[in-house]
């Protein structure tokens, strides 16, 4: 109870403050940054308008201090717009290729793992362990242990789409791979949104083949953030409410079924999302999406950036990874290390 009173004062100083504009220096900057690491992830639920404001100043306070120029060709730009146009890019160029994909499906196969969806500490098994559930997951040391995966999560090109889609520099806050298994029910098959940060992007990297009847990711376009098209869907199918309504309202996890997803935002919105391992996507999830049932097993990762240090950091029992010697040196040798700053 006092830490939800805590929480709302802490709100309501930083709206307050900011709606004076008093933050112009980097003392009152400071205190900014302060205050939002401590006002607990019910910022995530403010009114659009808010949220904006505050993500416009945290953008701000980033730039301000990145020594970092980014050079965005065509391409990077194409991307970035239409991820912000329709929540989704369902094909990145970039390149994994197969010895990495082979490198990557070999290393997890030998490692320990945990019998849930993310790493929960209670859930280790040890490798040779027989999973119970539709999923298994691999902790933070683990994964970027794995060269490849530690590559991509530095890879310049998604970095800069990154950088490109936030408006600042982004920070690594999650990285999750997962195996998921057939004839299981699994939660995430539902349609539904994260809740990660003021503004987040995920990638999505295939390392097995996904088909369309076979573990395909979907996202409903449009409804990642308020835009013309979510406006007349709104107007049409949802009574015309505001947007902040229609965003609480569908955070997911409903008893809705798929018929009636496809009644409300029409078929042609709802982007079905397959193809050969080495695939890369990248979405803001924030828009609603699931995950679908699979008929082989699948293995895939997410890597997640955004502008803060997200409330994910909360739940992770994992406070700093050891890298081997090999990986040490390609994390020291990247220009974009900071980004993983949160967890190396």
């Amino acid at each position: 109870m006092l830490k939800k009173i805590k929480n709302k004062i802490i709100k309501e100083i930083i709206l307050t403050l900011l709606k004076v504009r008093i933050f112009k220096n980097k003392f009152f900057n400071k205190i900014f940054t302060q205050l939002l690491n401590f006002s607990g992830e019910n910022m995530y639920y403010l009114k659009q308008k808010d949220k904006e404001m505050i993500l416009n100043r945290i953008r701000d306070i980033k730039n301000a201090n990145n020594n970092i120029s980014f050079n965005l060709d065509d391409d990077l730009i194409k991307i970035s717009r239409e991820i912000k146009e329709t929540g989704i890019c369902s094909d990145l160029s970039v390149n994994v290729n197969e010895d990495d994909v082979k490198e990557v499906i070999d290393y997890f196969e030998k490692k320990h793992f945990y019998d849930s969806h993310t790493p929960h500490k209670e859930n280790k098994k040890n490798f040779g362990d027989k999973p119970s559930g539709a999923y298994i997951s691999y902790d933070n040391n683990t994964q970027l242990n794995c060269t490849p995966l530690l590559k991509l999560c530095l890879n310049d090109q998604i970095i800069k789409i990154a950088y490109s889609y936030l408006g600042c520099m982004p920070r690594l806050f999650s990285v999750n791979t997962f195996k998921t298994f057939p004839n299981q029910k699994a939660f995430t098959h539902g349609f539904h949104r994260d809740l990660d940060d003021f503004l987040w992007l995920t990638v999505f990297v295939y390392w097995t083949d996904t088909f369309e009847n076979d573990g395909a990711f979907e996202q409903i376009k449009y409804t990642h953030c308020e835009n013309k098209e979510l406006q007349q869907i709104r107007n049409q199918k949802f009574n015309g409410i505001n947007y902040d309504k229609f965003y609480n309202d569908t955070m997911g996890y409903t008893d809705k079924s798929y018929d009636e997803f496809t009644r409300l935002f029409g078929k042609k919105n709802i982007l079905r999302v397959y193809g050969k391992r080495g695939k890369v996507v990248a979405a803001d999830t924030a828009g609603l999406h699931r995950g679908t049932s699979v008929k082989n097993n699948r293995l895939v990762t997410w890597i997640r950036y955004g502008v803060t240090g997200s409330r994910q950091k909360n739940y992770s029992y994992e406070k700093k990874v050891d890298l081997n010697s090999r990986n040490k040196i390609i994390f020291n040798q990247s220009k974009f290390k900071n980004v993983l700053e949160d967890i190396l």
